[in-house]
């Protein structure tokens, strides 16, 4: 899930909360893991051809290993 709001014309920001899992298991899928979930916020520039986008985002439940924070940097709308 994904909210954004513009600032103006050419400014804007995001908060969003995602969540996924990985299995080997393809007869079930939906029990053969835990599912992760990780949340964010990032501001966005518009461009002609679509928005920069700078984002960090944290695991909500991070396991022993896993990095504390993520950077994304894109362009174009994330979907």
């Amino acid at each position: 899930m994904e909210f954004r709001q513009r600032i103006g014309t050419s400014f804007g920001m995001a908060v969003f909360v995602d969540g996924g899992q990985v299995s080997t298991n393809n007869l079930n899928p939906l029990f053969g893991s835990t599912l992760r979930f990780g949340a964010g916020a990032g501001p966005r520039y518009y461009t002609p051809i679509g928005p920069i986008r700078f984002d960090i985002a944290l695991p909500l439940n991070r396991r022993r290993g896993d990095d504390s924070f993520e950077i994304y940097i894109g362009l174009g709308q994330a979907f």
